[in-house]
């Protein structure tokens, strides 16, 4: 198995709030879809994703947890008042396959790009960024 490397973060993007993963690993994103498959299977309750192996969180996120829900809610994404630096991201089961089918398109594809999980009006943008690290960190370096 090919050495796992994933970073996520909170910033305050051009589209707003945003919560940005970085993987340079596709299996890394098999472990992402197959712990939402368990979500929308209903195998477990919730899917902290700032918990699952082989992932570093930045500074401004400790917690980033995904549940699903019976009805899709307009305001998906929230903090926890008590801590700030937790997240609650809420989806409906059409939702959930929706993001398993764009973890998939990530997959399948040239080998890197991104996804939006989300976009603005859910309350925060969800980025999903794959083998695209190294251009950010050279963006941040020189910045």
């Amino acid at each position: 198995m090919e050495k796992i490397v994933t970073y996520i973060d909170y910033y305050l993007g051009a589209y707003g709030k945003t919560i940005i993963i970085f993987t340079c690993s596709t299996d890394w994103l098999i472990l992402l879809k197959g712990a939402i498959c368990r979500l929308l299977n209903d195998e477990v309750m919730e899917v902290d994703i700032c918990k699952l192996s082989d992932i570093k969180s930045g500074d401004s996120i400790d917690e980033f947890v995904l549940y699903k829900v019976e009805k899709s809610i307009k305001q998906c994404m929230s903090t926890q008042e008590k801590k700030p630096s937790a997240f609650v991201w809420k989806q409906d089961k059409e939702e959930i396959i929706a993001l398993v089918g764009l973890i998939d398109g990530l997959l399948e594809g040239s080998g890197s790009g991104h996804q939006y999980l989300t976009n603005e009006e859910s309350g925060f943008v969800v980025e999903l960024s794959l083998n695209e690290w190294v251009e950010y960190r050279k963006n941040l370096i020189e910045t």
